[in-house]
């Protein structure tokens, strides 16, 4: 039997109030998605301390020699790099410890590589401080600095 009514949808009338919801609740989502992909690939681009992203130039003459700006934007790139920073903590638990675990467990063979490894590490220090500097403001004088010099002072004869 065919009515003269208009056929009803499936579908329900979303009232004002709980569309003003759903766009809150997209946008919240929104908005974590964001946290959770600049905290994933901080490494990757640039974040002032302040707060925005800084633009990294994409034009390759800013990366030449002599460029003072691509040198910083490099720092910067290196210096908040999640694998670069674990590679220098653990650096500085070796430079920490390893040399009280050779004078106990050692011998002289060991103590001869320990002095090997050792002056690499001295060197990486040095280039990791001088990165820090040049890459991340405020990092001159503050807890990691000290850290990452007295780890340096330590591992000197």
């Amino acid at each position: 039997k065919i009515s003269g009514e208009p056929k009803r949808s499936m579908v329900r009338d979303v009232t004002p109030f709980e569309d003003e919801l759903s766009k809150k609740t997209q946008a919240s989502q929104v908005s974590y998605l964001d946290k959770v992909l600049r905290s994933e690939f901080e490494g990757f681009d640039p974040v002032d301390d302040e707060g925005p992203m800084v633009s990294v130039p994409t034009d390759k003459s800013v990366y030449s020699s002599g460029s003072r700006a691509g040198d910083k934007t490099v720092c910067i790139r290196i210096a908040k790099h999640r694998v670069f920073n674990s590679f220098f903590m653990t650096l500085t638990f070796y430079a920490l410890f390893a040399p009280d675990l050779d004078m106990i467990y050692g011998d002289k063979e060991s103590q001869e590589a320990l002095m090997v490894i050792t002056t690499a590490v001295v060197v990486l220090f040095v280039l990791e401080i001088v990165l820090q500097c040049m890459g991340k403001k405020g990092y001159p004088l503050a807890a990691y600095f000290w850290l990452d010099l007295i780890s340096l002072i330590s591992l000197l004869p």
